[in-house]
């Protein structure tokens, strides 16, 4: 056998790996993104209670969750 072949099947067998990696990561990216999105829409659904309780300062503090959700979620998506 060739250097050459040999060198071919240690790059193919890298490609194999590889590929297995990114769809490894693009399945742990797309279950952080579901994680997120239901994140934020349990956030949302409590944060419009919470404007419908007037409480001010629950209201501060679940508007910060809810923009550092999506400041993640805009984050991601920049990857």
């Amino acid at each position: 056998m060739s250097i050459c072949g040999e060198e071919i099947r240690r790059l193919e067998s890298e490609l194999e790996n590889t590929n297995a990696d990114m769809e490894l990561y693009k399945k742990k990216s797309e279950n952080i993104i579901k994680f997120l999105n239901d994140l934020y829409e349990g956030i949302d659904e409590y944060y419009t209670e919470t404007l419908e309780r007037s409480d001010e300062l629950a209201i501060v503090r679940t508007k910060t969750e809810l923009d550092l959700v999506k400041k993640i979620l805009d984050e991601i998506d920049k990857i």
